[in-house]
């Protein structure tokens, strides 16, 4: 409780207030709190909990789903009654869940997305200091490895958000979650958490893609120690593995299947005569 006040209350510093403003989103019932994490199947997440609460799309779809506009529906924790934003922050009743992703997984997908892109002008000013960095001549020279190495030595208050740890960008300190998903089982985490809130739709979940291919490229061991070391409290972000794989996945696919068969006859029983 008094985490959930400070966090919504004057004395937060601005950061905290960005977040809970751009980050959060929540539904008008309050069934669930969904924190976004930059390369952590935001996208997805995003529209999937779009389609759910039945709002229209906008074009170009689905890049609209990252812009907080006025009115478009969506709900942050900032724009609730601060009785409300409580209850969603506190309540056992409500889902409060992210998706977790391997920050050496996270760091080579914001490479290939952010930087090894370089049709990207958004990010000119990392390329330029990890070329001055490493005194490399061009950007296109800036591998995988140097890359990750920058981030890890940079301080996490200045890091991009696509490269920031996912600790920070979750205030993890300071938000009860209750729901984590490895987007490594992003299928199933969104079944349960789906199933949680009340929806029985069959919802087609794996079209989550890892586009960037980040799992086929690799960090070298030194790296990769960097890495676990500089983000050693995202791992402890990590959910535990599903005891059974998929079954959130078959339960809500059976309940739909069976709601489906009882509404044919008016809900009961069809007989032929």
């Amino acid at each position: 409780m008094q985490s959930a006040e400070y966090i919504l209350s004057d004395d937060a510093p601005e950061y905290v207030n960005w977040r809970l403003r751009v980050g959060s989103f929540v539904s008008p019932d309050l069934k669930y709190v969904y924190m976004d994490t930059p390369k952590c199947a935001c996208t997805a997440t995003k529209m999937h909990l779009w389609e759910f609460e039945g709002l229209p799309k906008r074009a170009p779809w689905p890049a609209t789903v990252h812009e907080r506009i006025e009115g478009d529906g969506r709900i942050s924790l900032l724009d609730l009654p601060k009785k409300d934003a409580i209850f969603a922050l506190t309540s056992p009743s409500v889902v409060r869940f992210y998706v977790y992703r391997k920050p050496e997984h996270r760091i080579a997908s914001a490479y290939m997305n952010k930087i090894a892109d370089l049709d990207l002008d958004a990010y000119a000013n990392p390329r330029f200091a990890i070329q001055q960095k490493y005194d490399l001549g061009h950007p296109s020279e800036i591998t995988l490895d140097q890359f990750a190495e920058f981030s890890c030595d940079t301080d996490d208050n200045f890091r991009d958000a696509h490269w920031q740890s996912q600790n920070t960008l979750l205030l993890a300190n300071l938000i009860d979650y209750n729901h984590a998903i490895d987007m490594e089982d992003y299928a199933d985490g969104m079944e349960e958490v789906f199933y949680q809130i009340g929806d029985i739709q069959r919802r087609n979940f794996r079209e989550v893609i890892n586009k960037t291919g980040s799992k086929n490229h690799l960090i070298s061991a030194p790296i990769l120690s960097k890495i676990r070391e500089a983000y050693a409290q995202d791992y402890l972000l990590a959910p535990e593995p599903s005891r059974w794989p998929g079954f959130w996945r078959l339960r809500r696919h059976f309940v739909s299947s069976i709601r489906r068969l009882a509404s044919y006859g008016g809900g009961r029983p069809v007989s032929h005569v």
